[in-house]
């Protein structure tokens, strides 16, 4: 069925306002005077509709006194006969295209519920811009195609159908190419308890057959057509009146002029408030957003690094207050995991940095800094010993890719060839020399063969892994002994471990160098003809040093001696965006012209796609 259709001038359904229906049937006392007057009323109250019935009582029922003709089920019209209450309700054949042209200068629309054929051939000839089904004659399929093959709108009311009735009448419009189908949930009882409403029908009702769903309603109170409407209802039905204390057959449980005034003042109101999926902040949300929870500093602080879980806390609440970072976590999902800056900067293991803080100190420093990441950040972990915490674990995206999340700061020993940069001591090619541990080490080598049932095998760790050589070959040469060149054995055994996968399927991300790197990953990084084991993807920085820190005059001339970087920038901020399928992994890189501006363009400046079964990138950008 479709989302959306014409009734006369007024457009119903998914987007469109509620069509409001006020519902005359008897409450016309057979005065046409009385009609007109309540016609007039309706549109003072802002409905968009009127709506009427047209049958007869000898076309609905016999003339029968007998217990199956006499309604006795606890409504309005106990202990009268079907034929007497239709007899009084009938309105006028003769009067319907008088009516009809009155509703059109009250600026209303104006249609009926017919209940038989002769009455749809009526109202067809009459220019009736759709067609209402009572609820009682949802059985009717007869009654039910005549109307959907007229070309025009079929409201159908719901209120004594099962499922399967529903379908069935759906099917009846189908089978007649009528696609223009409400259904109106309803309770046919007459005034209709609260407890029997079920309006949370409403929506299953429009997914389950995908068609507009209104509501048709017969209680007392205006909490059901309110509700109605908050659960998507986008038709709504209500009985009319001039006074609810005249003897018309309907007027005990009909609605007045002014009360449905204030109904449709209400549901407008309603609708301006649902408004639409919006997760934005409106102007004075986000005038008053000042007024939240914020970090002020009422102590001195001392100055140099942050030492205690006090100030931990207190910067990850800073930096979590910002309105960019939490965009970022409301629109994507983040698998979380560590470097040295969460402590201290380039620190190992238990060894701090710089000399002067003893290892029992920083141990509790260390500590601090984990629980405070532990608190802050969305991710499980598992508290170790000695104060540690497993950050190190694995996820699977079904069977296209697996991420092995590494810890590169916990568990390995200070390097013995010093911090920073420094020629290659023999020390450091001893194989008892870890970056992961032991443990973490034995874990990824489980790892690496859990993931041989995935297309995609991405190592997610925090420290350039490729070889980089500065100054290479010159008496000047040197390595950054923080990054995995200060763990050349261990980095061996991780890449041995990749290639005993033997599917040519891994990728490993990287960052912390404030840099741009594409490497192509080797067991012997000086063999230009050395096979490639996987490809390097090291992110730059998004934000770190502003516009104003290049790395690019340091790193860029050692580049060229160091031929499996296949592609380096160390000016830019930005970073890499990852697409995986069956056949490739599309890595495109993005640059921000500014990180100061909100306003700056973002360029995609490079892409390097990695086939599966061959490693190494090519770009193509």
């Amino acid at each position: 069925m479709i989302k959306e259709f014409r009734i006369g001038s007024a457009m119903v359904g998914s987007g469109h306002p509620v069509f409001i229906i006020a519902e005359i049937s008897a409450n016309h006392r057979q005065s046409l005077s009385l009609a007109k007057e309540t016609i007039a009323a309706a549109a003072g109250a802002g409905v968009d509709c009127v709506k009427f019935q047209t049958y007869t009582a000898d076309s609905l029922t016999l003339d029968s006194d007998t217990e199956w003709f006499r309604i006795d089920e606890g409504t309005v019209w106990d202990g009268r006969t079907l034929h007497s209450i239709y007899t009084e309700g009938e309105l006028p054949r003769e009067w319907h295209a008088e009516l009809f042209e009155y509703a059109q200068q009250q600026g209303l629309i104006a249609f009926s519920s017919p209940f038989d054929v002769s009455a749809v051939d009526f109202l067809d000839e009459l220019g009736a811009p759709a067609f209402k089904i009572a609820s009682f004659e949802i059985f009717d399929h007869q009654l039910i195609a005549s109307a959907a093959t007229r070309g025009k709108p079929v409201l159908i009311s719901t209120g004594v159908a099962t499922e399967f009735d529903i379908a069935a009448a759906l099917d009846v419009c189908r089978s007649v190419g009528n696609e223009a189908v409400a259904l109106l949930k309803c309770t046919s009882a007459y005034p209709a308890p609260a407890e029997e409403l079920n309006l949370r029908t409403i929506p299953d009702m429009a997914d389950r057959f995908s068609c507009v769903v209104g509501y048709s309603d017969h209680t007392m109170g205006m909490s059901a057509p309110l509700g109605a409407v908050a659960l998507g209802a986008k038709i709504l039905e209500r009985h009319i009146t001039l006074d609810r204390g005249d003897d018309g057959l309907d007027s005990s449980f009909s609605t007045n002029p002014d009360e449905f005034a204030n109904l449709v003042a209400d549901i407008r109101e309603l609708e301006t408030s649902l408004g639409s999926v919006d997760y934005s902040l409106s102007d004075s949300s986000a005038r008053n957003r000042r007024f939240g929870r914020s970090l002020f500093v009422v102590q001195d602080v001392t100055s140099g690094e942050t030492v205690s879980l006090e100030r931990y806390r207190d910067q990850y609440a800073l930096y979590k207050l910002d309105p960019d970072l939490q965009a970022a976590h409301a629109a994507h999902a983040f698998a979380v995991i560590w470097d040295d800056h969460e402590v201290q900067n380039d620190y190992s293991g238990i060894h701090p940095e710089k000399p002067g803080t003893s290892i029992e100190d920083f141990i509790v420093r260390r500590a601090a800094a984990y629980r405070a990441f532990y608190e802050h950040l969305p991710m499980r972990s598992t508290p170790a010993g000695n104060g540690g915490l497993r950050v190190h674990r694995r996820l699977r995206y079904g069977d296209l890719a697996q991420l092995t999340l590494l810890d590169c700061r916990q568990f390995r020993p200070a390097n013995p060839c010093g911090v920073g940069e420094s020629p290659r001591c023999d020390a450091a090619l001893d194989p008892r020399m870890s970056m992961l541990g032991t443990g973490q080490e034995a874990w990824f080598a489980q790892s690496m063969a859990a993931a041989r049932g995935t297309r995609w095998n991405v190592v997610v760790q925090q420290l350039l892994m490729a070889q980089l050589r500065l100054d290479g070959g010159t008496p000047r040469e040197r390595f950054w002994n923080d990054a995995w060149d200060g763990y050349p054995a261990a980095r061996n055994r991780l890449l041995q471990a990749l290639q005993a996968g033997g599917q040519g399927n891994a990728i490993v991300l990287g960052g912390d160098w404030h840099s741009t790197f594409v490497n192509d990953l080797k067991l012997d990084f000086d063999a230009a003809n050395a096979p490639v084991v996987a490809t390097e993807f090291i992110a730059p920085a998004i934000s770190s040093g502003g516009d104003d820190t290049p790395y690019g005059p340091y790193y860029g001339p050692s580049i060229a001696q160091n031929p499996h970087i296949r592609y380096f920038d160390g000016d830019r901020r930005g970073w890499w965006k990852l697409q995986l399928n069956r056949q490739a992994v599309d890595a495109e890189l993005r640059f921000a012209d500014s990180v100061l501006r909100p306003d700056a363009a973002v360029h995609a400046t490079a892409r390097f796609p990695v086939t599966h079964g061959r490693p190494g990138a090519v770009q193509i950008l």
